[in-house]
């Protein structure tokens, strides 16, 4: 694995908790304890509610940096578990909507932390997204799968790391050169979101009332973040990368990183219509860094 929560720790200077805890509860009514729990673990994973109620002190309340650095290993070693759970039940999947949007919020606490602590948390976060694509182990999806490297996932996660960090360049870079099959089967996934209308998607079934599915958003977060946009750095290196010949080239190269797979039909279908959709693929990439630049209050999807 790329990420390591460890690095998180040495860089955050996080290995004791402070002596002395003074933040302030978002919805204090009483003497509040979550936090000496959150400090005081061990070998224990915390209580998803306390991580909840520390993601909301965080947002609203003055910040405790002492604090904030032992506590967001806690909280990024979470949100980890939840991001590899991809489908499947998840006891953090609301605590991830709230520390989210914290992040979103506070710009990754870059007004707190150091360029070296702030750089420590994009990269294990980026670190944890090019890991779980690297779990990727299937391209068909029908419904909501139950599977541990949904793209139904880690697309929310890179829509955050791109409101929050301003380096999805380097999370592209390293995803684009496929140097693992789990890497080309995302390359393939989110190909098809630009290629295809969402009844015509050859990796996605069409969603239904039953069973959900359908392609994955391009404009979803994991969090409540609903009037933050990607970092102006984030949409213009889509902008500068994204083109036909550029996702020509990606489709050939996942087909010849797949080729000795069951899943080889996918991509040499997507490479064999590539001709009829490019018309639909060249107005969505021209799309793609406007709506990403704007609120998603703002954003009503494609416009075809």
């Amino acid at each position: 694995m790329r990420s390591s929560i460890d690095q998180s720790v040495r860089a955050l200077k996080a290995d004791k908790p402070p002596k002395k805890i003074w933040q302030e509860s978002f919805d204090y009514i009483g003497p509040v304890k979550y936090h000496h729990r959150l400090c005081d673990l061990e070998d224990r994973l915390p209580n998803a509610a306390d991580l909840i109620d520390y993601s909301l002190d965080i947002q609203y309340m003055k910040i405790q940096p002492d604090l904030l650095r032992y506590l967001l290993p806690v909280c990024l070693k979470a949100w980890q578990i939840d991001l590899f759970s991809g489908e499947r039940e998840s006891a953090y999947g609301g605590f991830v909507e709230y520390f989210s949007t914290a992040l979103a919020e506070k710009g990754g606490f870059a007004d707190i932390l150091n360029k070296q602590e702030h750089r420590a948390v994009m990269e294990f976060m980026c670190d944890s997204i090019l890991d779980v694509l690297d779990r990727n182990n299937g391209l068909h999806f029908s419904g909501h799968p139950i599977s541990a490297a949904s793209p139904y996932r880690w697309f929310q996660a890179i829509g955050t790391f791109a409101v929050v960090f301003p380096n999805v360049e380097r999370l592209w870079s390293i995803w684009w050169r496929m140097e693992t099959r789990g890497h080309a089967m995302g390359v393939l996934q989110y190909i098809s979101t630009l290629m295809y209308e969402d009844s015509n998607n050859p990796i996605f079934d069409p969603w239904t009332r039953e069973q959900g599915g359908g392609p994955p958003s391009l404009f979803e977060t994991e969090g409540f973040i609903y009037y933050q946009s990607w970092r102006p750095e984030n949409s213009s290196f889509l902008k500068s990368v994204l083109s036909t010949d550029y996702i020509y080239e990606a489709l050939k190269g996942a087909a010849q990183i797949l080729k000795e797979n069951k899943e080889s039909e996918v991509p040499d279908k997507m490479i064999a219509d590539f001709a009829t959709q490019k018309t639909l693929l060249e107005s969505r990439l021209h799309q793609l860094p406007m709506l990403l630049s704007k609120p998603l209050t703002e954003v009503n999807g494609w416009v075809e």
